[in-house]
């Protein structure tokens, strides 16, 4: 008898330090996952109050994404929007592109060829509208380039879009970037380090405007002297400046004798002709090679291990 209500008085010990155990562990689990949400949540307070800081002069800027496609190529466009659905490719993560840049804003600015299509329109926002990136964006809107049959021959029908778009654009917006169908982002939060590179630059150059930001091709293998040469341009998936230097400069280069109707290619021709240098020395600062895209042509590659080696490029141009 007095051995049963041992076994029973330590059966209750067992249970109560196990109840204690467990009770007390939990608590110890709990606060440290407490702890580690708080650290996080102060981490990411720190990251926007330093962003914040960075954007003190920079006020209301609006930088959209501008996807130019032929009247035929919706279902590119739509692969391609598909693909920022990805955990690893979304445009931003939980946070808008406000509470990183106040008063900034980012609109998705789809473009196309010829006139309006409202069949195109409904497609598109039928695949956005379900998105978890859409609320990176402000406003979904449609542009149109309104190119005739004759002008929208390829290649010279992209770069008619091109210049046209500077004529319609938004006067709200400050910069777009040209992102065509076949850019692949390979990190997430690719719009948020679109505007953490452009402010910072602003910042670095006084609030005083660049015209572009991209990057030259990186094709590897032995290149001849004219090869070489012409994969020094930044090629046209890049951010542009909206503004001002369409009539200063562009209406120009558009008009160019010696163009050849490609924009990218034009601009680095017209940049780099002898007779233009009078004026292009005063310039050339206004064009900056930078790496958030890099262009591959059609050089394969493994995102993960090519997002791991380039840490400062987040879009793929392939």
């Amino acid at each position: 008898m007095i051995c049963k209500k041992l076994i029973i008085k330590l059966i209750s010990i067992v249970i109560f330090l196990y109840i204690f155990y467990f009770i007390y562990f939990n608590r110890i689990i709990i606060k440290e996952r407490n702890r580690s949400i708080r650290e996080k949540e102060n981490e990411e307070i720190s990251r926007i109050n330093n962003y914040n800081r960075l954007n003190l002069e920079i006020k209301n800027i609006t930088i959209d994404i501008l996807i130019p496609f032929a009247e035929n190529q919706v279902d590119k466009v739509l692969e391609s929007i598909e693909r920022w659905g990805h955990p690893n490719k979304l445009p931003c993560d939980n946070i808008y592109v406000q509470d990183y840049f106040r008063f900034s804003k980012s609109n998705l600015v789809f473009y196309q060829n010829f006139g309006i299509n409202k069949n195109n329109e409904n497609k598109i926002l039928e695949k956005v509208k379900n998105q978890l990136w859409r609320k990176c964006f402000n406003k979904i809107l449609f542009k149109y380039a309104n190119n005739t049959i004759e002008e929208d021959k390829y290649p010279k029908g992209v770069s008619k879009m091109f210049y046209k778009y500077f004529k319609i654009v938004d006067k709200s917006t400050d910069y777009f970037f040209w992102f065509e169908s076949d850019v692949n982002p390979i990190k997430k939060n690719w719009l948020i380090e679109i505007f953490r590179v452009v402010v910072t630059t602003l910042q670095a150059r006084r609030n005083q405007p660049f015209y572009v930001m991209g990057s030259n091709h990186r094709i590897p293998g032995t290149r001849d002297d004219q090869r070489a040469f012409h994969s020094m341009h930044i090629n046209g998936n890049a951010i542009y400046y909206s503004k001002e230097w369409y009539k200063n400069l562009l209406f120009k280069i558009e008009n160019w004798d010696k163009g050849f109707g490609v924009f990218d290619l034009d601009i680095f021709y017209y940049l780099t002709e002898s007779e233009n240098w009078g004026e292009v020395a005063k310039i050339l600062q206004e064009f900056i090679h930078y790496e958030i895209i890099q262009n591959l042509g059609h050089r394969e590659y493994n995102a993960e291990e090519f997002s791991k080696e380039n840490p400062r490029t987040y879009l793929v141009h392939s």
